[in-house]
């Protein structure tokens, strides 16, 4: 039985090329998924297989109420899977309560056994949420082209979250 599982790439969507059904200045748009990293990610990487992470993520919700105030919904949890290059440097950067946004696929299945509907998001690339982490760019170069020198780069620059580890602020989030 042929079967998509949590241990496999899903089939990405071909990548339609200028000329191909879209214009060349058009840009490459995706699925995203926001929210914070709710479970420890887990990284996998077999001998000779693709590299593989997984965490469980968290995600709130607001209702705008008609004084311009929000309130605050049940917080929902989803899978978000990553292969490949994103799957290592999502590992490297990512942890436990870390808000992310991420760009991807939805991926859903059904489970031929069972006949429950999984979902899951397949994020192609991940990063930490501009609007809810503090942290210092690094921009010095990453390559230097054959005879030139560029200054090191100093992989101690990141700083980790001030965010106590178990305490979390809900700030209300506007429109």
């Amino acid at each position: 039985m042929a079967r998509q599982d949590d241990t496999t790439p899903a089939q990405a969507t071909p990548r339609v090329e200028p000329g191909e059904g879209r214009a060349a200045d058009t840009p490459d748009l995706r699925d995203s998924f926001y929210g914070f990293v709710a479970s420890n990610p887990q990284f996998t990487h077999p001998e000779g297989g693709t590299p593989r992470l997984y965490f469980k993520a968290g995600q709130e919700h607001y209702r705008p109420e008609p004084d311009g105030t929000f309130t605050k919904l049940e917080t929902t949890f989803h899978d978000v899977v990553a292969f490949r290059a994103a799957a290592v440097r999502g590992f490297e950067r990512l942890a436990k309560q870390d808000y992310f946004v991420a760009q991807g696929q939805l991926d859903t299945s059904v489970d031929k056994d069972t006949g429950v509907q999984r979902t899951r998001f397949i994020a192609s690339r991940l990063g930490h949420d501009l609007a809810r982490t503090r942290y210092e760019v690094d921009r010095t170069p990453r390559h230097t082209s054959v005879g030139q020198e560029a200054p090191a780069r100093d992989a101690a620059t990141f700083q980790a979250s001030e965010r106590p580890s178990q305490a979390r602020s809900n700030p209300a989030i506007g429109l």
